[in-house]
C-alpha cells in the first residue's frame, strides 16, 4: 500500500471502511494506538493530564499515538466512556471495530463512578456512569483501575469478575511537578494550597469555604490560603487568595510557592490534583471519605473527616517528618508510564 493510500485509509470514516480490503497481517505493523480522548493543551480533568505524558512517552517509543480508528490500529485506549466533547469515538465505534479487525487491543482505563457526581451533575452524557464503565470493560482486553477503591466499588456493585484487576495509580510529569526548594521555616505563615479544574462541590469547596472562615476568624492562626482553578459562583472569599486555571509548568511553579496542599474532594475515584501538588514537595492534608485520594495521600500527609481544623494543626506540628516523606514517596510519571507499557504490550 503507498503512502498516499495509507493517507486516505487514515481519513476514512467507520461507515466507509466496510467495504475496504487491508490485509492487515501483510502489513508491516508498527504499533498503533488510538485513544479515544483528544488532547487538550489546556487547564482540563485528570484524563487529559494522564494523556499529556503517556502519549509523549510512547511517541519517544517509536509507537505512533492517534485519535482516530483506521484500519492501521493494533490498539484502542479508553480514557473516557462519555460522548463529551473531548470524545473522538465512542463505546460503539469500539464495537463495530472489534467485528471488522478482531486482532485489536483494547484497553480500558476505568477512571470514574456515579458516586463523584451529584444528582444536578447529570447532564445528558454523565448519567449511568457505571454502567458504562462496565460496558466498555465488557469489550475490552484489559481494564485497569485508577485505585484500590475503584476496583473495590465495582466488585460491591457486582462485578466480581474484576476482583484481581490491575490498579495502576495516578502520577503527574516528573518533569514539571517536582520538589522546589521552599520550606516552611516555621516563622513565616504556612501557605497552604488548592486547585481544581471542576468547580462541582464534590471537590470540597464546603470545607474550603470552613479553611476561609477560620483563617478570617483569626481562629487557624498561622496559616494563609490559596485556591488555584475554579469554584463554585457563589461563593466570596474573604481571606482566601486566588488564581484562575492553569496548568503545565505555570501550575506546577504556582504549586511550589507553597507549603501544603489540602484536598476535601469527596469519593474521587483517584485523583490528580494533589498528586501534582505532592510531586512539587507539598504534603497533604486530605478527607479521609476522599475515595481512592487516601491510597496516596496517606504516604505523606493527615487525613480528617469532620475537624479540619486540627488535620492542618497537626500537620503544621509534623511539617518536617512529613516532608520527607512526601520527598520520599510521592509517585513518579515515569514509573505510571512503564507500568501501563507494559500492560499494552
Amino acid at each position: 500500500m503507498s503512502r498516499d493510500s495509507l493517507s486516505r485509509v487514515k481519513n476514512l470514516n467507520l461507515g466507509k471502511w466496510r467495504g475496504l480490503l487491508v490485509n492487515r497481517d501483510r502489513i508491516f505493523k508498527i504499533p498503533r494506538i488510538a485513544f479515544n480522548t483528544k488532547l487538550l493543551l489546556s487547564s482540563w480533568g485528570g484524563a487529559n493530564q494522564f494523556l499529556m505524558q503517556f502519549a509523549p512517552y510512547l511517541a519517544s517509543r517509536s509507537v505512533e499515538v492517534v485519535y482516530e480508528l483506521d484500519p492501521l490500529v493494533t490498539h484502542i485506549f479508553i480514557l473516557d466512556v462519555r460522548p463529551i466533547e473531548t470524545c473522538t469515538f465512542t463505546i460503539n465505534d469500539i464495537k463495530h471495530f472489534k467485528e471488522m479487525y478482531p486482532d485489536v487491543r483494547v484497553i480500558n482505563r476505568v477512571n470514574n463512578c456515579d458516586k463523584k457526581y451529584t444528582q444536578e451533575d447529570y447532564v445528558p452524557g454523565y448519567e449511568n456512569l457505571d454502567s458504562q464503565m462496565m460496558s466498555a470493560s465488557n469489550i475490552a482486553t484489559d481494564t485497569i483501575f485508577i485505585s484500590n477503591w475503584l476496583r473495590d466499588y465495582f466488585v460491591d456493585k457486582g462485578y466480581k469478575k474484576y476482583s484481581s484487576s490491575k490498579v495502576i495509580q495516578n502520577a503527574a510529569d516528573a518533569e514539571t511537578f517536582y520538589a522546589g526548594q521552599l520550606e516552611w521555616d516555621g516563622r513565616e505563615p504556612l501557605k497552604l494550597v488548592t486547585h481544581h479544574w471542576s468547580d462541582n462541590w464534590m471537590k470540597g469547596y464546603k470545607v474550603y469555604q470552613q479553611i476561609d472562615e477560620l483563617i478570617a476568624s483569626g481562629e487557624l492562626e498561622g496559616f494563609e490560603f490559596t485556591v488555584i482553578g475554579r469554584w463554585p459562583k457563589e461563593i466570596e472569599w474573604k481571606k482566601t487568595h486566588t488564581h484562575g486555571p492553569c496548568q503545565g509548568v505555570e501550575l506546577a511553579n504556582k504549586l511550589r510557592e507553597h507549603h501544603m496542599y489540602i484536598t476535601a474532594s469527596l469519593w474521587e475515584p483517584g485523583g490528580m490534583h494533589f498528586i501534582e501538588g505532592m510531586q512539587c514537595g507539598l504534603p497533604v492534608v486530605y478527607h479521609e471519605d476522599g475515595g481512592g485520594i487516601p491510597e496516596v495521600a496517606s504516604l505523606a500527609g493527615v487525613g480528617f473527616t469532620d475537624d479540619v481544623k486540627s488535620a492542618l494543626l497537626k500537620a503544621m506540628d509534623s511539617y518536617r517528618v512529613l516532608r520527607d516523606a512526601v520527598i520520599e514517596r510521592a509517585p513518579s510519571g515515569k514509573t505510571l508510564c512503564r507500568k501501563f507499557e507494559e500492560v499494552i504490550f
